[in-house]
């Protein structure tokens, strides 16, 4: 088996004349223009990819599942490749890439069962926030877990140590991967009251590799700018490879750094210029402008519409609201998640409404936020905005933001009584060691939101 790291999460997998090309985001701005590729990757390396036989998307975020890029590839070296997706409790990611690209073979794999991807045999695992991981075994009997930034622990990470006990190679994220906790606004002054940090970070991984102690472990996922004036505050906040590496490492872990262009197979493999063509770019900004900046209160208006049909009232009642500021002209906004409606004033607004938190963005990324069906979740990812709230309702402000994340999945609208459906109950009893999980911290937490949904440090002894 031969893996090439190409950039961010996209890596290149060859074995015995099979090309699996996993999470290709190669071109381009994600998360409302907030992401920029860091580095980009090198121009010579995607113009001698091989022939493309199959694709593997973890999940549906734009950093995993990029249109553009997907199209490009398809019009080169993809032409013929099968697209295979994790089959999730909702049809709601296949029917997406079905209408996107109508014409392409899109293969859905079940949790856990073992399929055959040309010369691999290959497993897909779900976890949580509609995330998966992949791992792929060749002929010989190595084999790669791919976790990318499912941050699986607990019961469902014994699980894949239980079933492939001997994972020669390991690939995850190891650095920020959104705004929470450093977009708000206190955080500098008080890192120590939030529930998560880079510290945190670095020890998931170690505690992660302890428990399924592959043969060397390749951080990747994690090789992005936060590209815009409103977040570069962001970029402080990144762990860096060099950082992480002498982290793990020190704590006796075999850790391999590939650079774009570099091959791993027995050993690493350099790719000419690779090295400095990552550490010659770092933190460029974009200055472009995307998007409408106009249909404030138009975009508003659909965005009430969308949450009342995709999050049922009784999980609309447990949030609280939530403010925005427009930063251009200081114009407020105030969500309701209960009635799903916004209240629209100035300062005043946020004056007699002082106990809830205010997030401020501008007027462009808040339209496009509200506008597209991911982009309150994008919002958060991106990092384009900084929230103030008072310090008791940090975690349970964090719901109004997890839901937002996951809201589009369909997962909230429980009048559609999708949990019913054969496909649900088929995944559910899958994923019934996740299940356990769930049950397992929402009792040792008092609750499944401060449990599952609320980040907090625990501990997964």
């Amino acid at each position: 088996m031969e893996i090439q790291a190409i950039c961010h999460a996209c890596i290149l997998v060859q074995h015995d004349g099979t090309t699996v090309l996993i999470d290709p985001w190669i071109t381009g701005l994600v998360f409302l223009g907030g992401w920029g590729l860091e580095p980009p990757p090198i121009p010579a390396v995607i113009d001698s990819l091989p022939e493309i036989q199959h694709i593997y998307l973890t999940h549906e975020h734009p950093d995993h599942t990029h249109v553009a890029s997907l199209k490009l590839l398809f019009s080169k070296c993809a032409k013929d490749a099968t697209v295979h997706i994790p089959r999730f409790m909702t049809d709601r990611f296949v029917r997406h890439l079905c209408g996107v690209f109508p014409d392409r073979n899109i293969l859905e794999m079940r949790h856990g069962r073992e399929y055959r991807i040309g010369g691999f045999r290959a497993w897909s695992y779900q976890y949580r926030n509609d995330d998966s991981a992949l791992v792929l075994e060749d002929r010989q009997g190595d084999c790669l877990a791919n976790l990318n930034d499912t941050f699986i622990k607990g019961l469902p990470l014994s699980e894949i140590h239980r079933l492939h006990p001997r994972i020669k190679t390991i690939m995850s994220q190891f650095s920020v991967s959104n705004a929470y906790p450093y977009g708000y606004a206190d955080y500098e002054k008080s890192p120590e009251s939030f529930p998560w940090s880079a510290d945190d970070l670095k020890s998931y991984c170690v505690s992660m590799l302890g428990l399924l102690k592959p043969e060397r472990w390749v951080p990747y996922h994690s090789f992005v700018s936060f590209c815009r004036d409103e977040n570069g505050y962001l970029n402080r906040y990144r762990i860096s490879l060099d950082q992480i590496a002498d982290y793990v490492g020190a704590h006796g872990f075999n850790v391999v750094k590939l650079y774009p262009g570099d091959r791993l197979s027995e050993e690493r493999i350099p790719y000419p210029g690779g090295e400095d063509h990552f550490r010659t770019i770092r933190d460029a900004r974009i200055q472009t402008s995307e998007g409408d900046a106009t249909g404030l209160h138009e975009a508003a208006a659909t965005f009430e519409k969308s949450f009342c049909r995709s999050v049922s009232w009784p999980i609309r009642r447990a949030l609280r609201p939530l403010g925005f500021v427009v930063s251009e002209d200081g114009s407020r906004l105030l969500f309701h998640p209960s009635s799903s409606r916004f209240q629209f004033g100035d300062t005043t607004l946020q004056t007699l409404n002082s106990e809830y938190s205010w997030t401020t963005t501008n007027r462009q990324t808040l339209t496009q936020a509200l506008k597209l069906p991911w982009g309150m979740g994008n919002l958060l990812i991106s990092g384009r905005m900084r929230t103030e709230i008072p310090e008791r309702f940090r975690s349970v402000d964090f719901r109004f933001w997890a839901v937002a994340l996951i809201r589009n999945t369909g997962y909230f609208r429980l009048s559609s009584l999708w949990f019913l459906r054969i496909r649900a109950l088929d995944t559910a009893f899958r994923r019934r060691i996740e299940a356990a999980d769930i049950i397992q911290r929402s009792f040792r937490a008092g609750g499944f939101l401060a449990g599952n949904i609320e980040p907090r440090r625990q501990s997964d002894s």
